[in-house]
């Protein structure tokens, strides 16, 4: 069973205090009037607790990893580094402040009072993230973490399996305890070709007799259901025989989509190819010409338009291989000149590069020799000076000479 991966926290329910206690025991009169009063004054108290944002202490306290090796709590300064937060029953209100986590793999934000999934698509690292036990609606805000692989969203108010397009290598799901309940819902978990866990117990679309073959048959790469390993046997039959004509029309779909995507990469590939001789343009050149837009829809109705077309077709394609042809060779040439020109670049950068500290190793060569003669011989204050200023001179030769050379290469 993988329960412990599907399963949030459960909230930990308060243990019976004295009042109840005195409660229990009354019979009627003083006590048991007392025991109500301090069950009200206790509830006043503690039932009641007012809902927070995530503070700086609050994060500062939700790191788990990595462990400081002093032991100390991680300054917000940082937490870039921080890999794991947990913000558990806080009574948070809303998701918030975590701009700074870039590094973030694990994210618990669990046993809360949170209702909008928001402010995580900078996460881009994030790989596990739990939202279970709290007051969501709607899956949103998670296109962005295209790395999430475990989402526990548990025990929540979700009516619609939506909104992940963007976690596509989804290895664990859990919507247990949501209030999904059609069983068209789940066929949107087919495009996650990754998911091998599933989690959807107390959800009325179990309570369907097919539940069971429907989830077999349309999510074959499943190993566990709510909590159990499925059949391979039992899995293999519900692909082979619930609701076949139905199933074989979403494979269909699915081939022709795939050759779809297919096409679509080649095409790209070609016009990204293209955009090197500076023919992009030409790719669709004949579909433009001939769109719906531009068409006039009177000259189609003509008898001869069709085979006109189609010949017009023909020529345009016969020239567009002499004209990419030729761009192509031109563009060889190109080539070729920008390399040259870009290898001189770095030559005479590299060459006056060189040539710079070279230049300045001299001088300080200089400036140590003329100091240390300074030091050590007893020289008139005019000659001092002027050895200095004669130094100073050379130094702002210096200066000169590798300005001219830096916007020589601009």
């Amino acid at each position: 069973s993988c329960s412990w991966l599907l399963h949030g926290e459960r909230p930990v329910l308060p243990r019976a205090g004295m009042a109840e206690t005195l409660i229990g025991l009354g019979s009627g009169g003083s006590n048991a009037n007392v025991a109500k009063i301090a069950i009200e004054q206790r509830k006043k108290k503690t039932d009641v607790v007012e809902p927070q944002v995530i503070s700086e202490e609050l994060l500062t306290a939700g790191v788990e990893e990595p462990v400081r090796p002093d032991g100390e709590p991680w300054e917000p300064i940082d937490f870039p580094q921080v890999t794991s937060l947990r913000l558990s029953f806080q009574n948070i209100i809303e998701v918030s402040n975590l701009n700074n986590f870039d590094h973030l793999l694990t994210l618990r934000l669990d046993n809360n009072i949170i209702d909008k999934i928001a402010n995580l698509s900078h996460l881009h690292q994030l790989t596990w993230l739990d939202l279970s036990f709290n007051n969501i609606r709607e899956i949103e805000g998670l296109d962005e973490l295209h790395n999430l692989l475990d989402l526990s969203l548990y025990h929540n108010q979700i009516e619609e399996i939506k909104g992940l397009d963007g976690c596509l290598n989804l290895n664990i799901l859990s919507l247990g305890h949501n209030n999904i309940k059609d069983l068209k819902q789940i066929d949107y978990l087919r495009k996650f070709h990754n998911l091998r866990c599933v989690c959807l117990d107390g959800n009325k679309v179990c309570n369907h007799d097919s539940y069971n073959q429907h989830v077999l048959a349309y999510l074959p790469t499943l190993k566990y259901l709510d909590y159990m390993l499925i059949d391979r046997k039992a899995s293999t039959q519900a692909q082979e025989g619930y609701n076949l004509e139905e199933l074989t029309e979403v494979k269909e779909r699915e081939t022709a989509e795939q050759g779809k995507q297919k096409h679509l990469k080649e095409k790209n590939g070609v016009i990204e190819k293209l955009k090197e001789s500076f023919l992009d343009c030409t790719e669709d050149l004949f579909e433009e010409m001939f769109s719906k837009e531009v068409e006039p829809e009177h000259v189609t109705v003509l008898q001869c338009y069709p085979q006109l077309k189609e010949d017009y077709r023909d020529k345009i394609s016969e020239d567009m291989k002499g004209l990419r042809s030729r761009m192509d060779e031109k563009n060889d040439v190109r080539l070729k000149k920008v390399t040259g020109f870009e290898r001189s670049i770095n030559t005479a950068e590299k060459e006056s590069e060189s040539e710079a500290f070279q230049m300045i190793r001299d001088f300080k060569s200089l400036k140590k020799k003329v100091l240390s003669q300074i030091d050590r011989e007893e020289i008139p204050r005019a000659e001092v000076d002027e050895m200095i200023k004669q130094l100073t001179d050379q130094l702002a030769g210096l200066e000169n000479h590798l300005m001219a050379n830096e916007i020589a290469l601009q």
